[in-house]
């Protein structure tokens, strides 16, 4: 998923300024962009989301994401899985050795139901 998509699937309010592991951070809450009208599978899934984006000032990239799912999400109609309500994942990235940015920290909490 690029990031174009999650800028056109969701509005983001709220914003602020922050320090976020010794680097100041803009930080902005986001929800669906009720004008965006989603049609992949992919728009669709970032169309559900909500949180909040820290965004690193001087290297304009996501140092930290915190999104979960604001109903159920559906997949194949339902007929292959569900997931709930509340599901959430966290992804935190550093610029490593002044060189690029990684990946430093992943969580998820994953309510699914699989249909059989």
């Amino acid at each position: 998923m690029g990031i174009e998509v999650f800028l056109r699937a969701a509005q983001f309010v709220n914003p602020r300024r922050e320090r976020f592991r010794g680097q100041d951070v803009l930080v902005f809450d986001f929800e669906p962009n009720p004008d965006f009208k989603p049609h992949k599978m992919v728009e669709k899934v970032v169309h559900e989301l909500a949180g909040v984006i820290w965004i690193d000032e001087k290297a304009h990239d996501v140092a930290r994401l915190e999104a979960y799912f604001l109903g159920d999400f559906k997949i194949a109609g339902g007929l292959l899985a569900n997931l709930q309500k509340g599901t959430s994942f966290t992804f935190e990235q550093a610029f490593m050795n002044d060189e690029v940015w990684l990946p430093t920290y992943q969580e998820a909490h994953v309510g699914v139901r699989f249909l059989w």
